[in-house]
């Protein structure tokens, strides 16, 4: 394995035996980077805690469940945040969710927060 930091695969090889004793019969490679890559999760961050006029780029958007009811939860290239209400309540209405989701194929869109008002915070997409 390299250790100076070259570009290379790290990998799991997983061996089996046959009927006789210390006879190799199979080997399997598995890439442990496209492991990692595929079982990462990113943490949550309220909304709150962005910071004012920093720009997120969005990754992708979905809705979940919480407690309080269905909700929006976008993923930026860091985080996944839940928006509040009034995203929902926008987006669920004339398809405008599967709109936003399809632009996120072939636009770049970025979260901004501009600040808190009150119990909620402002948020701008761009």
């Amino acid at each position: 394995m390299d250790k100076g930091g070259g570009d290379c695969k790290m990998a799991i090889y997983k061996v089996m035996y046959c009927a006789k004793p210390l006879v190799f019969c199979e080997l399997v490679k598995m890439d442990l980077n496209k492991l990692n890559d595929s079982t990462f999760c990113k943490s949550f961050k309220n909304v709150k805690d962005m910071e004012v006029g920093e720009k997120y780029k969005v990754i992708g958007i979905d809705t979940i469940n919480t407690k309080y009811g269905e909700r929006i939860v976008v993923e930026t290239e860091n985080f996944k945040c839940v928006l509040p209400l009034r995203f929902y309540d926008y987006f669920k209405e004339d398809d405008r969710f599967e709109d936003f989701k399809q632009s996120l194929t072939n636009n770049d869109v970025f979260i901004v927060s501009a600040g808190t008002a009150g119990k909620t915070t402002n948020l701008k997409f761009m």
